[in-house]
């Protein structure tokens, strides 16, 4: 669970820093790069509880399936 708390966030940050730096937007100026920082804060922030549902899937899926392998 903390696995998928911790690399669901280190994947959407990536994803968003690279639409950031695609993105027109996001180099008009100080103020549009702050923005765009903020944006990438938040949406990463965000992702940190659903990073931890799906993680806790996870574990959850392969310990039921060790315990019919064993």
């Amino acid at each position: 669970m903390a696995l998928g708390a911790l690399l669901v966030p280190f994947a959407v940050f990536l994803a968003v820093g690279i639409y950031n730096t695609f993105n027109g937007d996001c180099a008009l100026g100080p103020e549009d790069r702050f923005g765009c920082a903020l944006r990438q804060f938040v949406v990463t922030a965000l992702s940190i509880i659903p990073g931890g549902v799906v993680g806790f899937m996870i574990a959850y899926w392969v310990g039921r399936r060790r315990a019919r392998v064993s």
